[in-house]
């Protein structure tokens, strides 16, 4: 018979006439007031079938869409429980079903090959019947001669509504376990069972020796076994009586369990009781730690958000800490409410640098880039945490080196050294804004880990500290490339002065290229010292690099133009010479002043033996005679004529 919330006469089911129902499993996802769509009923002999009914409102009118026969268990037994779920696949979708019997728990659980489950809502068990090879059958069994009644409870969590866990009453007890919080291909929906012996359990009036409860019910962390005339609340967790209200004149019968109200009612043939439930996981995580069971506890207070879940991280990293287990149980400190300074102290007495290097990263995480000296103190630890491991497994691998033949493969210490070598750079870049430098560079320094105080000064960009070390290792082309990479402009040209008397003298040809390349205003007034230095050989380069400077600059320093005016003396041909005195000539007829001192250049001259120079400054210096008897003594009558 059917009767809908809508109606009030009761329908008969031609369909089902005959056959005797045990159990029902209704389809909680796809099912409305008008709508069994797909359910499935368990027959007194052991068939599950699949059943599809609607109801019309307008007419009142009942349309069983179809019936068809799924399965048949082994055993022929009574479906004495039923439920089926839809789930989430990571491929589509798939249906469990559980089915309890008097001393049997089947699950049944289906997918087909395509990643879909079902096509429309009314071939929902399809597969089922179409695909037996894709059909997995679990069995748990608990045989028993006196076995009544089987029953079967599922407690459903309310956001979202999915199953949590259920009991099975069986003849000898009651078995429960959680539902998994995923499926996947291979897996059991129940690994861990825990079973209740109603032995453990009796009732204070038997009611004549009865053994086995009337019926049962289940709430997320308690069992309730209703007797004939007591009720008994257990706790799904230690299995112990936590409540136990007085008997019962009359005879109990049935018992249900509100999950949405936490509600319990039972009732006799003429009374109805019912009993609120409050505060239920109150307490539950302490229960949990009592019986050793750190992860649910852990697992219970994040997902209650738990005000005492700082207080269970303690505890289970004592817990990991006791096992020796220092990386997990540094994880869970750094999340536990117990002091930095009680930890640290604890696990450098363990004498366990991974276990402390893992706590400080993990404090560090947590800390806000605005509690900047907390990460700098933090990070400096973790550096030198980082280093002395680092230290230890260069010492191994070196070891190992010594006995290994040449062209063999890199043994599991120098694979493991390379790894941490490439997890401290990791640390050091994630973490220079939070590193002092200074102090770093001295850490990494007294560690002999040049390479890395170089990586560390290129994250910052301190390329002062990579071009000094280029230079100090006569790696001048690095040093000088890497003057390119420099930002500031008057940084570059800091660094240019600083070392150019150096880059000069070893990479002139280099260093004039790289001048070109920058393009910036250097004053050659303090490149002076790096000219000087240059080798005789090299000094038309110097050369021309002063000309350019002076040009770039628009430089009328004498200092300059004195010593590009002593390097001209120097060359065989006068011609360059000539014409820059020339210009000196044009300047002082324009009336400006000569960018060179006139005396230095004519001493200049004279010392080096430059006749045609010295004429041409005796006459820029209006000392005309001494223009004309130097002409005429080294036979340049031209010459002499021109000055005339």
């Amino acid at each position: 018979f059917y009767l809908n919330f809508y109606s009030t006469r009761i329908r008969q089911l031609p369909k089902l006439r005959g056959t005797k129902i045990e159990s029902i499993a209704w389809n909680q996802e796809l099912a409305t007031d008008e709508s069994t769509n797909s359910i499935l009923l368990g027959t007194i002999n052991g068939v599950i079938y699949e059943y599809y009914l609607e109801f019309s409102r307008k007419d009142e009118d009942v349309i069983e869409k179809y019936l068809k026969s799924l399965l048949e268990l082994p055993d022929k037994s009574a479906i004495q429980g039923l439920v089926m779920e839809i789930l989430e696949l990571r491929q589509g979708k798939g249906l469990v079903v559980y089915c309890a019997t008097r001393a049997s728990l089947y699950q049944f659980y289906g997918k087909n090959s395509g990643g879909l489950f079902f096509i429309r809502p009314d071939q929902i068990l399809e597969s089922f019947a179409a695909n037996p090879s894709e059909i997995r059958r679990v069995e748990k069994s608990y045989p028993r001669e006196n076995a009544s009644k089987s029953q079967l409870q599922i407690f459903y969590t309310q956001s979202p509504v999915k199953p949590h866990s259920f009991a099975w009453k069986t003849g000898c007890g009651v078995c429960y376990a959680k539902f998994p919080g995923r499926y996947h291909k291979g897996d059991l929906f129940i690994k861990d069972f825990h079973f209740l012996d109603y032995t453990d359990y009796q009732p204070k009036e038997d009611g004549g020796g009865q053994l086995e409860p009337n019926a049962i019910a289940m709430s997320e962390f308690h069992i309730f076994l209703l007797y004939n005339y007591e009720l008994i609340v257990i706790s799904k967790i230690n299995q112990q009586i936590v409540y136990r209200p007085d008997p019962k004149r009359a005879r109990m019968v049935s018992i249900v369990y509100d999950t949405r109200s936490n509600k319990l009612w039972y009732h006799s043939s003429r009374n109805i009781y019912q009993l609120t439930v409050n505060n239920e996981d109150e307490g539950v995580w302490k229960l949990y730690i009592d019986q050793g069971d750190y992860l649910a506890s852990l697992n219970f207070c994040r997902e209650r958000k738990s005000p005492f879940l700082r207080q269970v991280y303690a505890l289970v990293a004592d817990s990991y800490f006791d096992e020796g287990n220092y990386i997990d149980a540094a994880k869970n400190y750094a999340d536990s409410d117990l002091s930095f300074e009680e930890i640290t102290l604890k696990l450098m007495q363990a004498d366990t640098n991974d276990g402390l290097r893992t706590y400080l990263s993990t404090k560090l995480n947590r800390l806000d880039h605005e509690q900047q000296t907390q990460r700098t103190v933090i990070c400096t630890w973790l550096i030198e945490i980082y280093l002395d491991k680092l230290n230890r497994l260069y010492c191994k691998k070196s070891a190992c080196q010594q006995v290994k033949n040449r062209g063999e493969m890199k043994t599991p210490e120098e694979e493991e050294y390379e790894e941490f070598y490439e997890e401290v750079k990791e640390f050091l870049q994630a973490n220079k804004g939070s590193l002092n430098e200074d102090t770093t560079y001295q850490i990494l320094q007294s560690h002999g880990h040049i390479d890395l105080c170089i990586f560390f000064a290129e994250e910052n960009l301190n390329y002062e500290v990579v071009i000094r070390h280029h230079i100090n290792n006569k790696e001048f082309k690095a040093a000088l490339n890497k003057i390119k990479f420099i930002d500031s402009a008057a940084e570059r040209e800091r660094i240019i002065y600083m070392y150019a008397p150096i880059l000069v003298k070893s990479q002139l040809s280099e260093f004039y290229h790289t001048i070109l390349q920058l393009g910036d205003v250097f004053d050659p007034v303090k490149l002076i010292p790096a000219f000087t230095s240059a080798d005789y050989s090299e000094r038309l380069v110097v050369t021309t690099l002063i000309e350019y400077l002076i040009n770039k600059k628009q430089s009328k320093e004498k200092s300059v133009h004195n010593l590009l005016l002593f390097f001209y003396c120097e060359q065989d041909d006068e011609n360059e010479l000539i014409k820059f005195l020339s210009k000196q000539k044009i300047l002082i007829e324009g009336g400006d002043r000569p960018s060179i001192d006139l005396d230095y250049g004519l001493r200049l001259c004279q010392q080096l033996g430059k006749i045609q120079a010295q004429i041409l400054l005796y006459e820029i210096m209006g000392l005309y005679s001494e223009a004309i008897s130097l002409a005429l003594d080294n036979q340049l009558y031209d010459q002499a004529q021109n000055s005339a």
